[in-house]
């Protein structure tokens, strides 16, 4: 199984926007990849030779962060 992203045109995670919608894939090839996403967007595999992180996801606002 490989990493894929899809919504970006490039491998490198340094290069995705913060304001794109993209989705991180796990299957054997990018044409599987497109069809999981079910978007028909590019899909491009994510080299995992280097470690780094992809996304951190936040806690929602609540209470009074609202």
């Amino acid at each position: 199984m490989k990493l894929f992203v899809a919504g970006e045109d490039s491998p490198n995670p340094d290069n995705w926007s913060k304001w794109s919608e993209w989705s991180l894939i796990i299957a054997q090839t990018a044409e599987e990849a497109s069809k999981l996403d079910g978007l028909n967007r590019p899909c491009v595999e994510v080299s995992m030779e280097k470690a780094t992180v992809i996304v951190t996801m936040q806690e929602p606002a609540w209470g009074s962060d609202l």
